[in-house]
Parts: structure tokens; sequence; C-alpha cells
């Protein structure tokens, strides 16, 4: 689940929430005007649902901001021992075909690039949708793109991030 997704979870769970209250305050008054003895069962049963659905409701946001923020942090921890790591460059080739491809300036394909961040990196595929890879872009990829990548996927993740965490 990315960001957006995300977001749009919480923010609705909320919407139920503030629709939840309203009716809850409805009630409440009610059952103010009955007096805690003589309340209807009823009015009593619909106060404990809307309660017991808030309460769902509030644990679902918890779980998709927790479960974003984790996968998010992990993606990032792992992007940042990828540019450190020494392998940035030369994953798993001999030299001759280093010296061939930069020579050309051709590295990955596509689906190189998708083995070289999980198999090469420890990515898993969840994360690897998660940052999206650029797939309408056709073609090789070089090293330099994949470092840049690896940096905008690092920010992109920060912002969205810091806006889950305020949400």
């Amino acid at each position: 689940m990315d960001a957006d997704d995300t977001k749009e979870e919480i923010l609705h769970n909320r919407a139920l929430i503030k629709k939840y209250r309203e009716q809850l305050k409805v009630l409440e008054l009610q059952k103010a005007g009955f007096g805690d003895l003589y309340v209807p069962p009823y009015i009593q049963i619909e106060i404990d649902k809307l309660n017991e659905n808030m309460q769902k409701c509030k644990q679902e946001i918890d779980t998709h901001k927790r479960n974003f923020i984790d996968l998010a942090r992990t993606i990032i921890d792992k992007s940042n021992k990828t540019l450190q790591s020494e392998n940035i460059v030369d994953y798993k080739i001999t030299w001759r075909q280093y010296l061939v491809w930069t020579m050309y300036g051709v590295h990955y394909t596509k689906q190189g690039v998708e083995d070289l961040f999980i198999k090469g990196w420890g990515f898993t595929p969840q994360e690897l949708n998660s940052i999206g890879l650029p797939g309408s872009v056709p073609g090789l990829y070089s090293n330099r793109f994949i470092v840049k990548y690896l940096i905008k996927i690092i920010l992109r993740l920060k912002r969205q991030l810091a806006e889950i965490e305020n949400l």
C-alpha cells in the first residue's frame, strides 16, 4: 500500500469516526433525557455499538500508519545501505561485462534493475512495488540512473513518511 492509499484509508476512517461521534451525541442526549435508570436498551446498545465502531476505526488508522511507516523506513534504510555499499556499480558481473557495459553505456534492463533490487540488495517484491520502478520507461538503465533513482526514492519516502506521521 503506497502513501496515497494509506492517506485515503486514514482520512476515510477519520470521516467515519466523525459521523459516529455525531450519532453518539444524539443518542447521549436521548439517554440523558430518559435518565440512566430508565434509558431504553436499544439506545444503550446503539451507544455501545458506536463506541466499538469508533475504536475499530482508530485501530485501523494506527495499523495503516504503522504498516506504511515500517515499510517506508525499511526501504529508506535499504536504499541508504545500498548507496553506501561498494557493489552499487558492480553487481555480480564479470569485469569483462562491466567494461563492455561501461564502454557502451549499457548496464541493466528493467528486469535487471528489478533483480538488482531484489537479489542484490535484499528488497522484497512488496517493497519494490511500493517504490515503483519506472515501468513506463523502456530501455536500459545506467548505474548513474539507479543511484539517482535511489536518492529520489529516499527523498520521496521521507516526505511521505512525515506526511503520514502528521495525519
